[in-house]
């Protein structure tokens, strides 16, 4: 799974000269780059992302840099997690061309109120159930449905009404599980909670948490 920020870095440092020229022209530090677009890891060990810092010299120097082509289209949807609106041409502040908008933060206690969830969402890892992979504080953005492939990570609601985020997994019988990788966590089986639903699945991890 691909961090979206970090394939939009590489298309325009490919685009544009090289990892160095970039760096130059935005007026920070290549290997900060460099290192992005290699993996490097945090201590934390997930790979190095594209932070808020960085993000605004692209985005002023760079217009659009986040939409998949680089091009100016009149308007372009991104599927159910945000939209990216171009301006047409003759824009005089070329900074405002470009508009995109995030899903939405749901903060652990919102999410247990809240019935209808959005098409696509933000949600922090509240707990270390998906360790060693993906641990408590990690942002991820997740699309609501009801269906999912062995092991993506998904947004379960128990019987009880309790909600917890666990890896997909396929039971006997045409049952389902709601599995926890870290062994200090519980595994949920639909054919013992028949009421068990799942509410989204795992779209992409968000690098730099929330």
């Amino acid at each position: 799974m691909t961090d979206p920020m970090v394939d939009a870095l590489r298309r325009i440092v490919e685009a544009n000269g090289g990892a160095t020229a970039v760096a130059d022209k935005i007026e920070v530090n290549d290997q900060t780059i460099y290192q992005i677009l290699k993996g490097v890891r945090l201590p934390s060990g997930r790979p190095k992302g594209v932070g808020p810092a960085l993000r605004a010299k692209l985005d002023e120097h760079y217009p659009g840099w986040r939409l998949p082509t680089h091009t100016a289209q009149a308007h372009q949807q991104v599927g159910d997690f945000g939209q990216m609106a171009v301006a047409g041409a003759g824009q005089a502040h070329p900074l405002k061309l470009y508009e995109f908008t995030v899903p939405p933060l749901i903060e652990w206690g919102e999410l247990m109120k809240t019935k209808v969830l959005p098409p696509a969402f933000r949600l922090v890892a509240n707990d270390d159930a998906l360790a060693p992979k993906i641990l408590r504080g990690t942002g991820l953005i997740m699309a609501a449905g009801h269906s999912a492939q062995p092991g993506q990570v998904i947004l379960v609601q128990r019987g009880n009404g309790e909600r917890h985020l666990r890896r997909y997994a396929v039971g006997a019988d045409q049952a389902w599980r709601a599995r926890a990788p870290n062994e200090d966590f519980p595994t949920y089986d639909s054919a013992d909670d028949p009421d068990m639903t799942l509410l989204a699945v795992l779209r992409w991890i968000d690098a730099e948490g929330y």
